[in-house]
């Protein structure tokens, strides 16, 4: 009788391939399972951006003017104008940041209307429509009285325009 070889079988490789056979046996159970969970959607939205232009004008002031005040009233204009395609609020701010002398400050929408003067600081926030312009008058006023306590003395007056988008 003729001798066989025995064939040595690689147990390694063996249990790879049934472990392989169960992976693929138990994905092709659950596939159908997990696709009950699975939903779809769609949608389109188009939008654009709106042009937001907003500029200020304070007539003779400037960032950098220095400038005499003398007791009494004394009004400057201010011209705010949105060249948006959206309504803008605004809010313009004033304040006296150093405090040296009691000036009184006010807003007002235009030189008829009436306000009421603040010291120190004035907030005010106005709402304006697209493609408008308005001018208001900034108000500042130094009672007489006593005014030569403060003569020479020097003050810093912040005026703050702030502008946001409105719905």
């Amino acid at each position: 009788m003729a001798s066989r070889k025995k064939v040595k079988i690689n147990f390694p490789m063996a249990v790879a391939c049934v472990l392989l056979c169960l992976t693929l046996f138990s994905i092709h159970l659950t596939s159908g399972l997990y696709a009950r969970y699975v939903s779809k959607g769609e949608g389109s939205d188009d939008s654009r951006v709106a042009q937001f232009n907003v500029t200020e004008n304070i007539g003779s002031l400037s960032t950098e003017l220095l400038f005499e005040l003398e007791p009494g009233p004394h009004e400057y204009e201010i011209s705010v104008s949105n060249k948006s395609e959206v309504a803008v609020g605004y809010t313009i701010t004033v304040s006296n940041r150093t405090k040296n002398i009691p000036l009184q400050f006010e807003v007002r929408p235009n030189r008829a209307a009436e306000g009421t003067a603040v010291l120190d600081s004035f907030e005010k926030e106005f709402v304006m429509a697209s493609n408008s312009e308005s001018i208001f008058v900034l108000r500042i006023y130094w009672d007489p009285e006593n005014a030569d306590e403060f003569m020479g003395m020097v003050d810093l007056i912040d005026i703050t325009l702030k502008a946001v988008q409105k719905d």
